[in-house]
């Protein structure tokens, strides 16, 4: 039977109280030095203590910095957002459609080829087809998923992602960890049972979050700004939820 367990080395970045994750502390708007000297201090002096909670620099910019503030979707055309604002996209709309926040390991073959140098083709790519085949062999094509490429601090590259998960009943699951191993290529030994981990998602901005740590190092030891594989189905998806969302967040 597949399960969603907890994984206490997860727990920071998935909670249900909202706690930012690791490398993305909550906002202080004083420190305690300042609150102790609060009565002493000027409503002046106390703004210019506080950083701003309100997003006036671009996405990427934001992610830069040392303590980002919210990742935000831009009231604009679906073809005008970037990877990480589709990405925040896909992960709001799954969150309330059985959503499934996934983490997968590549085999040490699979890892070695994506980071080659000499490869021609795009690692998003390379995963795409492979995910797709070996969905559709599982009776699961169509499945609405979004990935997003991750090289750790240890330098291994592996994958983050969401998909919907409604209507997916347990032999549906356990079809779904096969195809995401055979896509990854299969790891075997002790590491098998932590090739691949699902999740239910239910912070879908601190998930978001959590992933865009290392976005920009990722891409320059990968060679390539796309780090994204979204399918077709998702694509389709996250459109119609753009445009019905799109006007609220335009008069937030």
């Amino acid at each position: 039977m597949v399960t969603f367990k907890d994984d206490p080395s997860e727990k920071e970045h998935l909670s249900s109280s909202h706690k930012a994750p690791s490398g993305f502390p909550s906002w202080n708007l004083l420190s305690p030095s300042e609150e102790a000297s609060a009565g002493k201090t000027t409503e002046r002096r106390k703004r210019r203590a506080a950083p701003s909670l309100l997003p006036t620099q671009s996405v990427s910019a934001q992610i830069r910095r040392k303590k980002p503030a919210n990742i935000v979707v831009r009231p604009v055309a679906w073809r005008r957002l970037g990877e990480t604002e589709k990405f925040l996209l896909a992960a709001e709309r799954c969150q309330g459609d059985g959503g499934i926040a996934v983490t997968l390991n590549l085999s040490a073959s699979r890892e070695h080829n994506y980071m080659s140098r000499s490869r021609k083709t795009q690692v998003r790519r390379l995963f795409q087809n492979q995910l797709n085949k070996a969905l559709k062999e599982a009776g699961l094509s169509g499945l609405e998923y979004a990935f997003l490429f991750e090289i750790s601090p240890e330098g291994r590259l592996h994958l983050h992602g969401v998909l919907r998960g409604a209507g997916l009943d347990e032999t549906a699951l356990k079809a779904l960890k096969l195809a995401l191993c055979q896509a990854a290529g299969k790891i075997h030994g002790r590491a098998a049972a932590r090739q691949v981990k699902l999740k239910r998602l239910y912070d879908a901005a601190g998930w978001a979050r959590y992933i865009f740590k290392v976005r920009k190092s990722t891409a320059n030891k990968l060679a390539t700004n796309g780090l994204m594989v979204m399918s077709e189905s998702m694509g389709r998806l996250l459109r119609v939820f753009h445009e019905e969302t799109r006007e609220t967040r335009r008069v937030a």
